[in-house]
């Protein structure tokens, strides 16, 4: 794959999943119903967070890892995309999370693993890009 197209899919990618995260957690909401007993305005402040905390860190991954190609953030994403896919399986696996019951949780557990199995490929491939580009730079 050339640079230009890794970039695009890279940066497609970090528009993707945040949406489609976002999306998942608001079908959670509406069909868990234990949400039913909190108050209101803690049900409001969890979606502003599940929805902002994913674009101010994909910002600060864009502007280090895209716009200035940078290594060490996508480091920390390649260490921690394989551990928290691990404790996203984990959680229902082993019952610490009961398992939504809303139609297409089984569509979107099979999507999520292969955006975050396409997300770390792409990850590791961006971060060898700049490793190079950055040796270029320097010497």
């Amino acid at each position: 794959m050339n640079e230009i197209k890794i970039r695009k899919q890279w940066l497609a990618l970090l528009v993707i999943i945040p949406i489609w995260n976002f999306a998942f957690n608001l079908m959670y909401i509406q069909s868990d119903p234990s949400v039913k007993t909190m108050p209101a305005w803690f049900v409001y402040c969890n979606t502003v967070f599940v929805l902002f905390s994913p674009l101010v860190f994909n910002y600060i991954l864009y502007y280090c890892a895209f716009k200035k190609p940078g290594t060490k953030l996508l480091t920390f994403v390649l260490i921690f995309t394989p551990i928290s896919f691990a404790l996203m399986i984990g959680v229902y696996v082993f019952g610490t999370v009961p398992l939504p019951n809303f139609r297409f949780f089984e569509l979107h557990m099979a999507v999520a693993s292969v955006l975050s199995i396409w997300w770390y490929v792409l990850n590791w491939k961006l971060r060898q890009l700049n490793k190079i580009q950055n040796q270029v730079l320097l010497s």
